[in-house]
């Protein structure tokens, strides 16, 4: 009886052991599994405001709506060509000399150039208004039929600037809206929208607006150059920098890291605006100026993520 009491009293104190080593284990395991938990280390910002000038940007194109084919006005040979291909003419400046054949048949008819007549048989083709030549279609030397045409003219003072404008910016340039003509070699030209052309281009879904500069302008026909449209100031905007904002693959979802405390940041959906230089403007939601946002190490990180900010 009392060697089974005796092992009774060992065996209850070795269970008590046994536990007391578990529950240790037990304690190192979760004070283990606690200090495994990734800590990112991060950067932050608070949120700036500051009034924004916007404007938006769009592709155009010198374009000359008035081309026209200047034509001989009489049979005859083409024995002058003052102009050529792109040149610069003046309204009343001469372009072509035409001799008729009845001209070229008394030419040495010394009698005949001593008449008052002499001169009749030399058509001078003279140009009808300040423009450029398109482009020669004859050559010096050749004989040419009444009509046919002997260059494509096109006038200067009809050029305009077409411009490609996304639809949805449609109800912010209406016509008559000013507008900056910016050339690549720096010139600026203000004008305004002259026509809105109900013309869509499917793959770009733009409409092609046409452009009048306040004061016409020599520029080739097809230079390419920017418009750009001002719009009304936007005070005390919220900015961030737009390595703060998140987004997915689609770009139609925008979010922010804001640090809940020192060691925790949270995921903010946010509606973003304007993009000005590096920094990018919060619509919505409205924060609070001491609020912190982390501007390096939020890629990949969850919500409520465990971090710790760089010093």
């Amino acid at each position: 009886m009392h060697t089974i009491i005796g092992t009774g009293k060992h065996f209850l104190v070795l269970m008590i052991c046994l536990w007391a080593v578990a529950c240790g284990q037990g304690e190192n395991k979760a004070d283990e599994a606690q200090t495994s938990i990734p800590v990112s280390k991060v950067r932050v910002t608070r949120i700036s405001r500051a009034d924004l000038h916007p404007s938006r940007s769009i592709p155009a194109t010198v374009t000359y709506l008035d081309k026209s084919n200047i034509a001989a006005p009489s049979a005859g040979f083409l024995t002058e060509v003052l102009v050529q291909t792109g040149s610069f003419v003046k309204k009343g400046q001469p372009m072509f000399t035409i001799e008729t054949k009845e001209h070229r048949s008394l030419e040495n008819d010394t009698t005949f150039q001593k008449t008052e007549i002499a001169a009749f048989g030399l058509i001078t083709v003279a140009a009808s208004a300040n423009g450029y030549i398109a482009g020669l279609l004859q050559q010096q030397g050749e004989y040419v039929q009444e009509g046919t045409p002997l260059c494509t003219f096109t006038r200067s003072d009809k050029a305009l600037v077409t411009g490609y404008m996304p639809f949805h910016l449609r109800k912010e340039a209406g016509l008559g809206t000013r507008c900056m003509l910016l050339l690549p070699d720096g010139t600026r030209a203000p004008g305004r929208i002259a026509n809105i052309l109900q013309v869509l281009d499917a793959a770009s879904q733009s409409i092609q607006i046409l452009i009048r500069p306040d004061v016409m302008q020599i520029w080739p026909e097809g230079l390419n150059l920017e418009v750009k449209f001002e719009s009304s100031v936007v005070k005390m905007a919220q900015l961030l920098p737009e390595t703060a904002i998140l987004s997915n693959e689609q770009l139609d979802e925008f979010w922010v890291m804001k640090l809940a405390d020192d060691t925790t940041g949270v995921k903010i959906p946010v509606e973003i605006g304007m993009q000005i230089h590096d920094s990018v403007q919060i619509l919505a939601p409205e924060f609070d100026p001491l609020d912190r946002f982390i501007t390096e190490g939020a890629y990949g990180l969850a919500d409520t993520a465990k971090i710790t900010v760089a010093k």
